[in-house]
């Protein structure tokens, strides 16, 4: 009978499930714990937006420490006024300053992605396959339809988006720029690009006085 026994027993043992002794073994260890396995989440895509902060003459600086803390502070504020539909991590006044170019306000990490123009009523019409086809083949479409645009804008860059000289600068070429006190007469004058798509003539056109309001665009991503 006692053999019996035992053969059954050691029978039973044999036939238990791997998964069993795993259960088994984590109960014995103290603190052990099994971890699901997960996958790292999907990248999100990524934009950058191109929209009109306003109208404004070249004295940026007017009420602020610079012509940048400005142009940028006005910019935030078009932002949560007109386009709070959006949610980007950074925005900049889309203007060149003498250390501080238009083409090099998105950095690299995010130079990459696809550029949008946009309305204030959210409508949106893609401009260019990243930051740097846009300064250097120019945009898709006409600013003045991807934006909305119905004149020239401030930008102080030559026609691939590096400082220009003339930026409505109170030194006239070896200040920061937008800073002149107005009125003043010529020669204080700032480039201004057009409402057009054509690569260069788009982000410098010409220049107008300083002391005419011409609009500002501003870019987010």
């Amino acid at each position: 009978m006692k053999v019996l026994v035992s053969t059954i027993i050691i029978s039973t043992l044999m036939v238990l499930p791997a998964s069993c002794d795993r259960q088994q073994l984590a109960e014995e260890v103290p603190g052990q714990t099994s971890s699901p396995v997960t996958e790292d989440p999907p990248v999100a895509d990524r934009a950058i937006y191109i929209f009109i902060g306003g109208s404004h003459n070249g004295n940026f600086a007017s009420g602020y420490d610079s012509g940048r803390q400005g142009i940028d502070t006005r910019c935030a504020d078009a932002l949560n006024a007109v386009y709070s539909f959006l949610s980007p991590v950074a925005i900049s006044g889309m203007i060149s300053f003498k250390n501080d170019s238009l083409r090099n306000l998105v950095p690299t990490d995010h130079a990459d992605a696809k550029v949008y123009g946009i309305t204030a009523s959210a409508l949106e019409s893609q401009l260019a396959d990243s930051w740097t086809d846009l300064l250097d083949e120019g945009p898709l479409v006409n600013l003045g339809t991807a934006l909305g645009l119905s004149d020239s804008w401030w930008t102080g860059s030559d026609t691939m988006g590096n400082t220009a000289a003339d930026r409505c600068d109170s030194t006239l070429e070896d200040g920061n720029g937008w800073d002149v006190n107005l009125p003043e007469p010529p020669p204080y004058e700032g480039v201004v690009g057009g409402t057009t798509g054509l690569a260069g003539e788009w982000v410098s056109s010409s220049t107008a006085n300083c002391s005419s309001s011409r609009f500002f665009l501003c870019v987010a991503y």
